[in-house]
């Protein structure tokens, strides 16, 4: 596989727009992807299927899993059982568009001012 060089020159606000487009490309990729293995599967194939660029074949799997709730209250509730350890998650979500972006509001329409309340934890 061929990793990508650092990008030293690019400024955070550039990487950040990056990043974001290439996840958001990831999740539609991800979801076409979901669509097709759906399609496929129900498709119910005897053997490999052969296109004219790629072969599938349906393998199918067994796993065991751990079932951890099953496991006496004291247990799982005990620290000794358990370690903590600490992870960087990069998020990205996309920001709003930029304010000339947005149509104005008719003058008829004045904007309705919504009321909340602020809770603080104390």
């Amino acid at each position: 596989m061929i990793y990508p060089k650092p990008c030293p020159s690019k400024s955070l606000d550039t990487l950040a727009d990056e990043l974001g487009d290439i996840r958001r490309e990831m999740r539609e990729l991800k979801a076409k992807s979901d669509i097709l293995r759906r399609a496929i599967i129900e498709a119910r194939p005897n053997g490999a299927v052969t296109g004219e660029r790629f072969q599938l074949v349906i393998l199918k799997s067994q796993r065991r899993t751990f079932n951890h709730s099953a496991l006496p209250n004291h247990i799982r509730t005990n620290e000794r059982y358990w370690h903590t350890a600490q992870q960087a998650t990069v998020v990205t979500k996309p920001v709003q568009a930029p304010a000339q972006a947005i149509l104005p509001l008719p003058v008829a329409v004045a904007p309705v001012e919504e009321e909340f309340d602020v809770l603080e934890p104390f």
